[in-house]
């Protein structure tokens, strides 16, 4: 459940393109690009803010599919 989620979603031909601007849920928050292709595979990557956490910021990297995403640290 988020407490805030803005951003802008685009359709095309090749998928649906997802712009967050902002989202937000308790103590974490974020903003980050993400597709789902024609073929229903994610790709995209979200950068993280965990308050109180040891890093400022994580940068996600996000793949799969829609029913079982898999979110993984960035490079």
């Amino acid at each position: 459940n988020f407490t805030e989620l803005s951003g802008t979603l685009k359709a095309d031909n090749r998928g649906q393109h997802f712009y967050l601007n902002k989202i937000a849920a308790g103590s974490v928050s974020g903003s980050g690009i993400f597709e789902v292709n024609e073929t229903q595979q994610l790709t995209g990557k979200l950068m993280v803010e965990i308050k109180g956490g040891t890093k400022p910021n994580v940068l996600l990297q996000l793949n799969g599919t829609p029913a079982e995403p898999l979110l993984q640290t960035g490079r």
